[in-house]
């Protein structure tokens, strides 16, 4: 017989490909948290399989290892139909939660029975070596040049200052609070509060009622690794994530299986795409909105003279333009685990 589980805990879905040093560091973190994990679900593609071994001793008892593909969408939606606790918390293999994490995720779903999603921030490290949540514009110019185009938009705005036109810039932007542009972009503009409420934020660390994440699904026809996976399952139904700060977690961003960045954000601009295509949410004028971002990605680079990002830019204006986004020609055809290539 196996071990009961307590329907109303945590059931941890964790899908993961060659990085067992990574995954033994977040295991490590979790353990620390055994106590709210009723079970932790391992979905691994890896070419050498983890192992019960590899677990930390007072997890082992409660942890399931499946092989899957490699592909990090259906790995979860293998963990997600495979968990049995009332919360599912996903977790990204190379994420390090804090302590109490859990729990304060777990507590705030259940004193909010309308929020059905919740995630601490994600904090990752600036080019100093600083763990961060925030990414502001780098200059007065890009912010203006973000306003105008519908960019995506990623910082505190009363943590920043500004005169003339910037100044109004802030001040529509602080007006309009957390957001998706006309464009599709996710602006993230106040991320400061204790509890703020986003239409798009990454997922790597959230805690779902299980009811709700499986009435959605990951779509699979999205590269291995998942680019873009976060725009699909918000989108399907749109709803809010609760963010929490100052709850965190730390994402090192493992080089192992990481993509070069410039086709990370290639894939990532074609999934937005093809999800604004699918969703109800946008019309034909936002995909033009959305093709006009790109011409504006497109010469920002090019004037950055940042030429692998340029053509990225290009690259997917050019395919989105002409009706050949990849990923829905893909799912027309009933395929998965498509690998646009740029």
């Amino acid at each position: 017989m196996g071990q009961a589980i307590n329907m109303d805990g945590i059931s941890v879905v964790i899908p993961t490909k060659d990085r067992k040093k990574d995954i033994c560091q977040t295991l490590i973190a979790l353990s620390e948290q055994a106590s709210f994990v009723e079970e932790c679900i391992i979905v691994d593609a890896s070419e050498s399989i983890f192992t019960i071994q590899d677990v930390p001793a007072n997890l082992r008892s409660k942890t399931i290892i499946i092989s899957s593909l490699g592909s990090v969408c259906i790995q979860r939606n293998i963990g997600i139909e495979r968990a049995k606790a009332s919360f599912i918390f996903l977790c990204d293999d190379d994420i390090e939660i804090q302590p109490n994490y859990l729990k304060t995720l777990k507590d705030y779903l259940v004193t909010h029975p309308s929020v059905d999603i919740v995630s601490g921030l994600v904090l990752e490290k600036d080019q100093d070596g600083n763990w961060t949540y925030l990414y502001p514009p780098s200059s007065n110019s890009a912010l203006v040049w973000h306003w105008i185009f519908g960019l995506s938009f990623w910082f505190d705005v009363d943590k920043a200052s500004a005169s003339g036109l910037n100044k109004w810039i802030l001040a529509r932007l602080e007006l309009k609070g957390n957001t998706i542009s006309k464009s599709g972009w996710p602006q993230n503009v106040s991320l400061a509060k204790e509890v703020n409420v986003c239409d798009i934020y990454g997922l790597g660390a959230s805690l779902s009622r299980k009811q709700w994440l499986k009435e959605r699904a990951f779509d699979e026809v999205l590269d291995p690794s998942g680019i873009g996976d976060n725009y699909g399952l918000m989108l399907q139904k749109p709803t809010k994530i609760h963010v929490l700060n100052p709850t965190s977690v730390h994402h090192h961003k493992s080089e192992t299986n990481r993509m070069q960045k410039q086709t990370s954000f290639f894939r990532r601009c074609l999934a937005l795409h093809y999800f604004m295509a699918c969703s109800d949410r946008f019309t034909k004028y936002n995909e033009l909105l959305f093709l006009g971002s790109m011409l504006a990605n497109t010469f920002y680079f090019l004037f950055r003279k940042n030429q692998p990002m340029r053509k990225a830019s290009w690259k997917v204006f050019w395919l989105c333009f002409v009706g050949k986004n990849p990923y829905l020609l893909a799912k027309k055809q009933g395929l998965e685990r498509i690998k646009p290539m740029l």
